[in-house]
């Protein structure tokens, strides 16, 4: 397609860099031939409470016009944070040109003990990109959450614990008890590529950043981006096959996704969610629904972590900034604003009314309509519920009503 002003926009298939677009990643949405990927130079940041921290996104779009002379247009990249209560932006530079690289410098500064992101916009191509920031006095922040009669619990220095119900293994604390009386450390993790064991690292510089738990089985994410899962495995939810672990007593180690930094973890009934830094959500376990959004639907396990697919299931979605998992449906917001959901929809809670196919889910990502001039800061998803809160402090929520 072309615009009035010359410009050229590609989109699907890019194994041979045919969008033009310096990349051969597939887009399901126009791409400007001659732009680029808008780069940061930090996907995660760390700072205390009034500490301050510089990041950089860059681009070196040039782009491509079917009129005569260049089709000179000059980025411009602005920056935006999800929950300005816990990080603000101080002070960002203007763009800075170096030849065919544009560069702009934002500083931000922690506020209050939290997680948030801050994302750069390519006034342009529409790009986003985005960094993960935790503003914590600790290791970490500290987290509580509960499953099917048991709990799992984050301290601030990093260390996790588990207690209550034990089926399945699900306290991961490696022991045979039914029924984990009182908080007891997680020390040990399995690597499935031996099925040896090891203690689990904690120091000041070492520890777990982020828990999750589902119906009957849990995740953590460590200071490397690396995911470990345990408890029950009857669908693949621990990312590992089910002949090799039906279940786990300890963290086992997802050896599928050690090459990517995970920095956001969401449990469902029994299915995962892993953000990883550069955007891309990888789903797997049980896809009866259509909650891994890989376009299908079925009952078999689904241990390998897969990518989401875009829309119409379609290439690879990507820019995702937060995500979150029901019983069987799945959220996911972009870093451009919008909300997708897929999944489930018996109550509701994919955010329309009915599906055009006569389903009651939906196995490829539908975007969620939202009110004017709404912007959302942070998505949550509840059993059969989805909700979402905005930069204004409003919480909008929909699907089972059953409790009013």
């Amino acid at each position: 397609a072309a615009s009035k002003t010359g410009g050229v926009y590609v989109w699907g298939n890019n194994n041979a860099y045919q969008i033009g677009d310096q990349t051969n990643e597939n887009s399901a949405y126009p791409v400007a031939v001659g732009s680029s990927a808008l780069n940061i130079d930090k996907r995660v940041i760390r700072i205390q409470t009034s500490e301050a921290a510089d990041v950089t996104a860059s681009t070196s779009a040039k782009l491509f016009s079917l009129f005569d002379g260049a089709f000179e247009q000059t980025s411009e990249i602005t920056w935006r944070i999800l929950d300005e209560n816990i990080a603000q932006l101080v002070n960002t530079t203007g763009t800075v040109t170096s030849g065919d690289l544009k560069s702009n410098v934002a500083t931000i500064q922690g506020l209050k003990n939290g997680t948030t992101v801050i994302i750069a916009t390519d006034s342009i191509t529409g790009k986003t990109v985005s960094a993960r920031i935790t503003v914590c006095e600790g290791f970490t922040n500290p987290k509580i959450a509960i499953g099917n009669d048991f709990v799992i619990a984050l301290k601030a220095d990093g260390t996790i614990w588990g207690w209550g119900a034990n089926d399945y293994g699900k306290t991961g604390t490696g022991t045979s008890s039914s029924v984990i009386v009182s908080p007891t450390l997680i020390d040990k993790y399995i690597n499935p590529t031996n099925n040896q064991v090891f203690d689990i690292a904690y120091s000041d510089t070492e520890g777990m950043l982020d828990i999750a738990v589902g119906a009957d089985h849990a995740l953590a994410i460590d200071q490397d981006g690396q995911l470990y899962a345990w408890g029950l495995n009857n669908y693949g939810q621990l990312g590992v096959n089910y002949y090799s672990y039906n279940n786990a007593d300890k963290p086992v180690m997802i050896k599928d996704l050690s090459d990517a930094q995970i920095v956001a973890v969401a449990a469902g009934g029994d299915h995962s969610l892993a953000l990883t830094d550069t955007g891309y959500v990888y789903a797997f376990g049980k896809n009866t629904r259509g909650q891994l959004g890989n376009g299908g639907a079925h009952g078999n396990q689904s241990p390998t972590p897969a990518i989401i697919k875009g829309v119409g299931g379609n290439g690879t979605l990507s820019g995702v900034v937060d995500i979150a998992a029901g019983a069987e449906h799945s959220m996911v917001m972009l870093g451009n604003g919008s909300l997708w959901t897929f999944g489930d929809n018996t109550n509701k809670q994919l955010g329309v009314d009915s599906l055009s196919d006569g389903n009651k889910y939906s196995a490829n990502i539908m975007q969620v309509k939202l009110p004017e001039d709404t912007v959302v800061s942070a998505i949550k998803a509840g059993v059969y519920n989805s909700a979402f809160i905005t930069n204004k402090g409003d919480a909008y929520i929909w699907g089972n009503n059953e409790f009013h």
